[in-house]
Protein backbone atom coordinates (compact mmCIF):
# COMPACT_ATOMS: atom_id res chain seq x y z
CA UNK A 1 0.00 0.00 0.00
CA UNK A 2 1.01 3.63 -0.34
CA UNK A 3 1.00 3.96 3.45
CA UNK A 4 3.47 1.08 3.80
CA UNK A 5 5.78 2.51 1.13
CA UNK A 6 5.64 5.94 2.80
CA UNK A 7 6.38 4.43 6.21
CA UNK A 8 9.26 2.39 4.79
CA UNK A 9 10.70 5.41 2.99
CA UNK A 10 10.47 7.51 6.13
CA UNK A 11 12.26 4.81 8.11
CA UNK A 12 14.97 4.63 5.45
CA UNK A 13 15.71 8.40 5.27
CA UNK A 14 18.79 8.31 7.53
CA UNK A 15 20.22 5.28 5.73
CA UNK A 16 19.34 6.79 2.34
CA UNK A 17 21.12 9.99 3.21
CA UNK A 18 24.23 8.17 4.43
CA UNK A 19 24.29 5.83 1.42
CA UNK A 20 23.83 8.75 -0.97
CA UNK A 21 26.73 10.61 0.61
CA UNK A 22 29.00 7.56 0.53
CA UNK A 23 27.91 5.73 -2.60
CA UNK A 24 26.41 8.17 -5.09
CA UNK A 25 27.61 11.74 -4.50
CA UNK A 26 31.33 10.89 -4.96
CA UNK A 27 30.53 9.43 -8.38
CA UNK A 28 28.02 11.98 -9.63
CA UNK A 29 30.42 13.16 -12.34
CA UNK A 30 30.78 9.62 -13.72
CA UNK A 31 28.49 7.18 -15.48
CA UNK A 32 27.98 3.44 -15.14
CA UNK A 33 31.17 2.75 -17.13
CA UNK A 34 33.30 4.51 -14.52
CA UNK A 35 32.06 2.84 -11.33
CA UNK A 36 31.83 -0.61 -9.80
CA UNK A 37 28.84 -2.25 -8.20
CA UNK A 38 30.68 -2.23 -4.88
CA UNK A 39 30.86 1.56 -5.10
CA UNK A 40 27.22 2.32 -5.99
CA UNK A 41 25.37 -0.88 -5.07
CA UNK A 42 24.93 -0.03 -1.39
CA UNK A 43 22.56 2.82 -2.29
CA UNK A 44 20.40 0.42 -4.30
CA UNK A 45 20.40 -1.95 -1.31
CA UNK A 46 19.07 0.81 0.95
CA UNK A 47 16.37 1.77 -1.57
CA UNK A 48 15.10 -1.78 -2.14
CA UNK A 49 13.32 -2.25 1.23
CA UNK A 50 11.14 0.81 0.61
CA UNK A 51 8.89 -1.33 -1.58
CA UNK A 52 9.42 -4.90 -0.34
CA UNK A 53 8.93 -6.94 -3.50
CA UNK A 54 11.14 -9.44 -5.33
CA UNK A 55 11.27 -7.32 -8.47
CA UNK A 56 14.04 -4.71 -8.83
CA UNK A 57 11.79 -2.43 -10.91
CA UNK A 58 10.88 0.06 -8.15
CA UNK A 59 14.40 0.38 -6.75
CA UNK A 60 15.94 0.69 -10.23
CA UNK A 61 13.53 3.48 -11.19
CA UNK A 62 14.07 5.26 -7.86
CA UNK A 63 17.85 5.13 -8.24
CA UNK A 64 17.76 6.05 -11.94
CA UNK A 65 15.58 9.07 -11.21
CA UNK A 66 18.16 10.37 -8.70
CA UNK A 67 21.33 9.30 -10.54
CA UNK A 68 20.40 8.45 -14.15
CA UNK A 69 23.96 7.89 -15.32
CA UNK A 70 24.71 5.32 -12.64
CA UNK A 71 21.62 3.09 -12.50
CA UNK A 72 19.82 1.52 -15.47
CA UNK A 73 16.05 1.03 -15.22
CA UNK A 74 14.56 -2.44 -15.17
CA UNK A 75 11.34 -2.29 -17.17
CA UNK A 76 9.76 -5.61 -18.10
CA UNK A 77 7.70 -4.10 -20.90
CA UNK A 78 10.85 -2.88 -22.60
CA UNK A 79 13.42 -5.59 -21.86
CA UNK A 80 11.21 -8.62 -21.36
CA UNK A 81 11.35 -10.95 -18.41
CA UNK A 82 14.78 -12.50 -18.86
CA UNK A 83 16.02 -10.47 -15.89
CA UNK A 84 13.01 -11.31 -13.69
CA UNK A 85 14.81 -13.90 -11.59
CA UNK A 86 18.25 -12.34 -11.57
CA UNK A 87 19.60 -9.86 -9.04
CA UNK A 88 19.80 -6.24 -10.12
CA UNK A 89 23.59 -6.42 -9.75
CA UNK A 90 23.72 -8.80 -12.74
CA UNK A 91 21.61 -6.41 -14.81
CA UNK A 92 23.87 -3.50 -13.79
CA UNK A 93 27.01 -5.47 -14.69
CA UNK A 94 25.43 -6.59 -17.97
CA UNK A 95 25.11 -2.93 -18.96
CA UNK A 96 28.75 -2.36 -18.08
CA UNK A 97 29.87 -5.42 -20.05
CA UNK A 98 27.87 -4.44 -23.12
CA UNK A 99 29.38 -0.94 -23.10
CA UNK A 100 32.91 -2.25 -22.49
CA UNK A 101 32.52 -4.68 -25.39
CA UNK A 102 31.65 -1.82 -27.74
CA UNK A 103 34.61 -0.42 -29.64
CA UNK A 104 35.55 3.13 -28.58
CA UNK A 105 34.98 4.42 -32.13
CA UNK A 106 31.48 2.91 -32.09
CA UNK A 107 30.81 4.41 -28.65
CA UNK A 108 31.72 7.84 -30.00
CA UNK A 109 29.60 7.35 -33.13
CA UNK A 110 26.59 6.25 -31.07
CA UNK A 111 26.94 9.21 -28.69
CA UNK A 112 27.24 11.58 -31.64
CA UNK A 113 24.24 10.16 -33.48
CA UNK A 114 22.08 10.10 -30.34
CA UNK A 115 23.32 13.58 -29.49
CA UNK A 116 21.81 14.86 -32.72
CA UNK A 117 18.41 13.76 -31.42
CA UNK A 118 18.76 14.96 -27.81
CA UNK A 119 18.66 18.69 -27.03
CA UNK A 120 22.00 20.13 -25.91
CA UNK A 121 20.18 21.51 -22.88
CA UNK A 122 20.68 18.16 -21.18
CA UNK A 123 24.30 18.40 -19.99
CA UNK A 124 24.18 15.31 -17.77
CA UNK A 125 22.29 13.05 -20.11
CA UNK A 126 23.00 9.37 -19.25
CA UNK A 127 24.47 8.54 -22.66
CA UNK A 128 26.00 5.18 -21.80
CA UNK A 129 22.93 3.77 -20.09
CA UNK A 130 20.53 5.02 -22.76
CA UNK A 131 22.61 3.66 -25.63
CA UNK A 132 22.90 0.21 -24.03
CA UNK A 133 19.21 0.33 -23.16
CA UNK A 134 18.29 1.10 -26.77
CA UNK A 135 20.47 -1.78 -27.95
CA UNK A 136 18.79 -4.16 -25.49
CA UNK A 137 15.35 -2.94 -26.57
CA UNK A 138 16.32 -3.45 -30.19
CA UNK A 139 17.74 -6.89 -29.47
CA UNK A 140 21.20 -5.83 -30.61
CA UNK A 141 23.53 -6.11 -27.60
Amino acid sequence: SNALITANATAQWPALSAAWTANVAPFSNLDISGVTWNQVGPFFSVVSPIKPVKSPVFASKFCHFLAPGLYPVVDWTVIGHRWATKPYRQYFEHFQQEWAATAPATQTLLRTQLGLLIPAALPNYPWTIKIVELCIIGGHP
